[in-house]
């Protein structure tokens, strides 16, 4: 194995930890900003909108997500036809994600 790159996450250092720990603080990151992002969210449709355009704001925000998606997996295709390769992820990087498993 060579030299990995260090995991920096909001500027902190977490090379030092195995990878079991790493994968536990980003799990677990993932995890709590999700429920900051549904405690706002709900916030909002109580607070501001006393419920009556929850339905609106539901469907708002599924129309956010599919142009998001739209648009990530435009970017995606072209990137990996630009570079000749079957996918976001092939050739000697996929070996590369293998090895480090």
């Amino acid at each position: 194995l060579g030299l990995e790159e260090p995991l920096v996450l909001f500027g902190y250092d977490l090379s030092g930890y195995n990878r079991t720990m790493q994968f536990l603080i980003c799990a677990g990151g993932v995890f709590l900003f999700t429920l900051l992002y549904g405690y706002l969210q709900e916030l909002l449709a109580v607070q501001l909108f006393n419920r009556d355009l929850a339905l609106f704001l539901a469907s708002v925000q599924f129309l956010g997500y599919t142009f998001w998606s739209y648009v990530l997996r435009t970017y995606i295709n072209m990137t990996a036809s630009n570079n000749g390769s079957g996918g976001a992820v092939s050739g000697k990087k996929a070996a590369a994600y293998d090895k480090n498993m």
